[in-house]
Formats: C-alpha cells, structure tokens, sequence
C-alpha cells in the first residue's frame, strides 16, 4: 500500500500544485528512496518557514511581499486570500510645516507646556515636535489626525523646512544655561499711531449743575467748556443755566476703549466699552488666561461723538439702540439686518453685571466729607450676597396661595430670569433691551459695552463686497449729523500697554516681555535652582486666577469683586494716559445707558 504526502516542492504538476497526491510505490533502491525522503522534509520545512513569513508580512500589512512569498514557496492565492487578516493600522504620518496638525503641536510646544504642564506629562520645551503630535492627536485628533511616525527628535527634513521658533526658551538647556542677562537696550514696541486731536483747554472748573464737556471755540477748535451732562440740554431762558432732558437725539462726545493686539484695524463694526465695561472685560475674558486671550496686549481709547436717528427716538425715546455683537467685523445678532433698515445704523449699549466683576463707571468721592466714601466702600465690599439673593426671594414667599402671585411680582420675575442670559439672548429676546439686571443696592451704575455698525455689517471682514458696502455704508462719518448713514465718528485718542497697566515688567531682572513675564522666567528659575543659586519651587506666572482671585507674580488684578480694587485700577489706567497724553482731557462725563 503506498505512502501519501503532502507535497509542494519543485517536482510538482503546476497544475496540482498544493493538492493531497497519492505516489505509488516503485521498485527503486535504497539510496533513492532516501533521496525522496529527504526531498519531501527539505519541502516541508520550506512550506512551514514560508507559512510563518507570510503571516507576519501580513501582519504588518505587506502585501507585495505576501504575494511574492507566496508564489516561493507555492501557495495558491485562493488559499492565501482565505486566511483571517488582520486589521491594519492607522497611517502614521509626520506633521511638516504649514499643516494645521503642525500649528497644534507647535503652539503646545511653545505656549500650551508652559500653561498647562498637566497636560503633557513626561515631555519638556525641548521635546521634539513629533512629541507634542502624538499628545495632541491623542486627546485632539481633528488637529492632528495621524499619529507621527518618528518617535524621537526632529526628522531632519522636516526640521529645516521649519522657521526658527519665535516663542523658544532662550536656554534649551536650563540646567547648564547662565542666568539671563539684561540686554543692552529694551525690546522695541510696535511704532504708535500719531494723535490728531488737540486742546486748547483740559480742564475746567464748573458749579452745579454743570459739568465739564467738549466744546469747541469761536475759532472752530476743541476746548472743555462747562456744559449739561450728556444727553441733557443746557436752558438758559430763565436766567441761571438748567439742565433739561433732551426733546430728540442728543450729540454726545465721551471717550470709548478697546483691548487689541498689536493688529491695527478701523472702529468700526466692532464693539467698544467705558473704562468700566473695559476693564470688566479684561478682568474677565483675559488676564485669567495664559498668554492672554486674543493676544491682547493694549487698550486703545477713542474719543467717539454720536447722535442716533430720529427714526430710532421716534419709536424708542432711547438715546442708544440695542447693543449687537460683532465677530471678525459681522454682526452675529438675528436681528441685525432689521435695524439697520428700518433705524439706521444706530449705536447700541449694554449695561453689565457687577456681581460678575465689580466696575462700577460713576463713582465719585465727595469733596466735603471724603471719609463718607470710604465708609460706603467698606459697607460696599463686606455685602453678603446670599443675603442679597435670599432678600431677592421674598416676593416668592409672599405669592398668593393660587401661585399667581402680583402682576409686580410676575414682573420682576421675569427680570431676573431675564438677567441671568447672556448679552446675546437678552438682545435677541427683546430686541430693544439694553439693562442687565443687577442686585447691588447702591447708587453706582455698572461699566457699558457699545456696538459700532460700520460698512456692510452683515458679512465678515473679507467678505465685504463693493456693492455690499455702497449699499449698507455704516454709521461712521466725519461730520455727525444723525441720519441713518452718520451716526458717530471716532478718533484715535491714544493708547497704552496691558504689560505697563499689570505692571510686570522688570528691566533689571531680564523681564522686557510679557512672554519673558509668564513663560521664559520660570525657565530661568527652573535653571536657578539646578543651579544652586537659588531655591524652589519655581511658580507659573499669571495675572490672574479665577481660583483663588488673585494673580501670581503681580497683585494688580487681585480682588475682582472688591469695588476699591476696581476704583484703584480704573485711576491707574486714567494715570497712564495723563502722563503719556498731557494735551488731551482725562476723561468726559459719560451718558447712561438707558
């Protein structure tokens, strides 16, 4: 009875190649029957190794290679095709320069270390890109959808291809780097635009009921005079000087402010603050984060006159419009285009909320008994607001026992659901609603935001058609007369530095920056103490902490909700523009928004 093997080697039919064969046997000798043997181990073996190569090409997801072997050591590719594969992998792929993956990985390596060290644990500044790519296509992978490929330092290719980072460390290595030396001349600031404006007279001296107030002279140029606060009229037809409310739109001249970057950019469509509402901004949106948010780095101030139209006055006896929000110059409001049809483009304000930053725009301290003042401060800051919310409550308490309740209380009700939305579902709901509500019992007014509708305020800031902005021009003009086209005109009336207001700068320490400030100075102490010149822990700097309500490395912003702190803040932005802008008035008496 004869032997069957399974063969696959060089003596095979083509045509039968990988089939159970049966071979007779044959009368041959010893020796060839030994040869034939070892023939058929030799091709068993080959068949087993070719099998194990094969699987871990496929593995790995080579399948030329898989092919190729196949073909050597015979196997069919029906049988191959039939074997279970594995799933393959993403494709990895190194992030260049230019790729959106690239600005990720490259602002975690320059900025996000440095501001949030939890986030990439075992990595250093010094770690390379494809470090920073893997963390980020990790736990943000519509940044970086491919993981890369290299695993240690910087592909050389990719690396040349790659301007020198303008944010690095100055050591790359702190431990053996030299503590920083101050250079030779401070860092240069961004050249300041001219100011056009000029006075003959900053100051005056008024009696009640009159205030300072921009006039001009007989020879057409810009004085202070004594005048009505905004909106008021002056009256002089009974003798003394009285203040009347105003019959129409008023013409209002007061100072707005804006935080920016170093971008320069018209005032218009954009929205603008008092220097409460400004620094209830900063306070909020900015200084808590590092490096500040939207990269400001000034506070730009214009001196604005404004008269809305009398198609808005005759519906609304207003003196401002609803406030809308702009982004990258568009309007973001629903209601946007109906305004500016039907009122022109008006000027919109919006009161704040104090018990989110405590700005307050009108206090002054009185000049017979200052120590009153400082006494309500005190009274001021030590409220309690639970005491606050549970006094708020008492209307609940006294509802009638059907739930009804009082038409006043379903009012005010109402007011305080509306109070807790945002700016922009309170401008929504109500297109005309411009009052935050606010709990604080006192006679101080919160700061103001402003929306200025500029040329086709409907589209984004590259989006502007000509037929788009000779259709829809915008409000700014240079004479204000308060038609639908002309409603406010704003001069640049100067600027100062967010780094110089925070007062972090530090000349003699090597501090120029405010990225030396919050990123390189901890480097630097980093070194210090590898050093033994001095010791740790070295901290983050950051000017301010929503936790614990104050700043590290500067205890400018301390005490958000502290109205003195606020107060003292305010006076130092006012000191800064003194000192830079002798020839221009402090500040002008601002009109509620109403």
């Amino acid at each position: 009875m004869g032997v069957g093997f399974f063969l696959i080697g060089q003596d095979s039919d083509p045509e039968r190649v990988g089939s159970l064969q049966e071979v007779p046997p044959s009368p041959t000798s010893r020796a060839q029957r030994l040869l034939n043997v070892r023939r058929v181990l030799i091709g068993s073996t080959i068949a087993v190794v070719g099998l194990v190569v094969v699987a871990v090409s496929r593995q790995v997801g080579q399948a030329s290679a898989e092919v190729e072997l196949s073909s050597v050591v015979g196997l069919s590719k029906e049988i191959a095709d039939g074997e279970e594969k594995t799933t393959k992998k993403a494709e990895c792929r190194d992030t260049e320069f230019g790729d959106k993956c690239w600005t990720a990985a490259s602002w975690a390596k320059s900025d996000g270390i440095y501001a949030h060290p939890e986030w990439y644990p075992d990595l250093t500044p010094q770690s390379s890109i494809f470090k920073f790519q893997a963390i980020v296509h990790k736990f943000s992978p519509k940044h970086c959808p491919n993981a890369p490929c290299s695993k240690g330092d910087d592909h050389p290719q990719t690396h040349q291809a790659s301007p020198p980072a303008a944010t690095a460390p100055p050591h790359p290595q702190p431990t053996a780097a030299p503590p920083p030396q101050p250079a030779a001349a401070p860092v240069a600031k961004p050249q300041e635009k001219p100011v056009q404006i000029k006075y003959l007279e900053t100051k005056v001296n008024c009696s009640s009921p009159l205030v300072p107030v921009s006039s001009k002279s007989p020879t057409g140029q810009l004085t202070m005079t004594c005048g009505c606060p905004p909106p008021q009229v002056l009256d002089k037809s009974g003798g003394a000087p009285r203040c009347l409310d105003p019959a129409g739109p008023s013409q209002m001249t007061f100072y707005m402010y804006r935080a920016q970057s170093d971008d320069e950019y018209l005032p218009e469509n954009v929205n603008a603050a008092d220097l409460a509402g400004l620094m209830w901004y900063l306070h909020n949106e900015v200084v808590p984060s590092v490096p500040r948010k939207f990269g400001v780095t000034r506070i730009l101030r214009y001196m604005v006159t404004m008269q809305n139209t009398q198609e808005f006055y005759g519906t609304y006896p207003k003196q401002f419009g609803p406030f809308v929000a702009f982004d990258s110059a568009k309007c973001t409001a629903p209601h946007c285009d109906s305004i500016w049809k039907k009122y022109g483009f008006v000027i919109g304000c919006q009161n704040l909320d104090r018990y989110v930053a405590n700005y307050v725009r009108d206090f002054k301290k009185p000049q017979e008994k200052p120590e009153q003042a400082e006494i309500l401060i005190r009274k001021l800051r030590g409220k309690d607001r639970k005491a606050e919310d549970e006094e708020n409550q008492e209307p609940h308490k006294k509802r009638s026992s059907d739930g009804h309740g009082s038409e006043h209380d379903q009012q005010r009700e109402h007011s305080r659901e509306v109070s807790t939305r945002t700016s922009t579902d309170t401008t929504t709901t109500t297109v005309f609603t411009t009052i935050t509500q606010t709990h604080i019992h006192d006679s101080f007014h919160s700061g103001i935001w402003y929306s200025l509708p500029g040329g086709c305020p409907n589209s984004t800031l590259g989006d502007k058609s000509d037929a788009c902005l000779a259709s829809m021009p915008g409000g700014h003009c240079n004479v204000v007369n308060g038609e639908k086209d002309c409603t406010y005109n704003a001069e640049y009336a100067g600027e100062i530095r967010l780094d110089d207001l925070s007062g972090i700068l530090d000349e003699k320490n090597g501090i120029r920056t405010y990225d030396d400030w919050w990123k390189n100075a901890y480097i630097w102490c980093m070194g210090a103490v590898a050093r033994g010149e001095r010791k740790g822990p070295c901290k983050h700097n950051v000017e301010y902490s929503v936790l614990t309500d104050e700043g590290v490395g500067t205890d400018f912003w301390n005490g958000k909700h502290d109205m003195e702190q606020g107060l003292r803040r305010m006076n130092r932005v006012r000191q800064l523009f003194r000192e830079k802008y002798p020839h221009l008035p402090d500040t002008f008496e601002e009109p509620a928004c109403l």
